[in-house]
């Protein structure tokens, strides 16, 4: 019997641990990340070093430390926005509750918003549980949705 447990988001299945799509998908390799983080770590060093300074061996280590970092930092930003947007899509998915968003907050909603308007969606569920037992896998679908006469599995993306 299929459950799901908030704490460590976990899908079982018989109370043993489903594995999760979000974990098989993370071992597809994601190339374009590669050049991002990257570009990331230089855009940091940019903004961060100034020509006129000399530095020792210390700040430079720090710098390039920081540096390394940098992709992490900008990814978890906008992972906050992101979770604030999919829950104000949630919310007027489930009852066109307006949301209260910053200005970046809102122009991803309004985007999410012009998709569904101009496909003229039907939303048939939000956050929907689906499982396998065969293949021992679970996941939470963001929506299930009417389009065309077709049925769709839906993943809401702010970045």
């Amino acid at each position: 019997m299929y459950s799901f447990k908030e704490t460590g988001h976990q899908h079982l299945w018989d109370g043993k641990r489903m594995t999760g799509v979000t974990t098989v998908l993370g071992v597809i390799a994601k190339p374009a990340l590669i050049g991002w983080a990257a570009g990331q770590a230089a855009e940091y060093v940019a903004q961060n070093w100034k020509p006129d300074t000399t530095y020792s061996r210390d700040d430079i280590n720090q710098v390039l430390t920081d540096a390394r970092k940098a992709h992490t930092k900008k990814k978890e930003a906008a992972g906050d926005v992101g979770k604030l947007v999919h829950s104000a899509c949630e919310e007027w998915i489930k009852d066109k509750t307006e949301p209260t968003l910053d200005e970046q907050g809102m122009k991803m909603f309004e985007h999410f918003r012009k998709w569904a308007t101009d496909n003229k969606v039907k939303f048939l569920e939000s956050e929907k549980h689906l499982y396998s037992d065969s293949l021992f896998l679970g996941v939470i679908v963001d929506i299930v949705a009417e389009i065309d006469g077709q049925n769709w599995i839906c993943d809401i993306k702010t970045g």
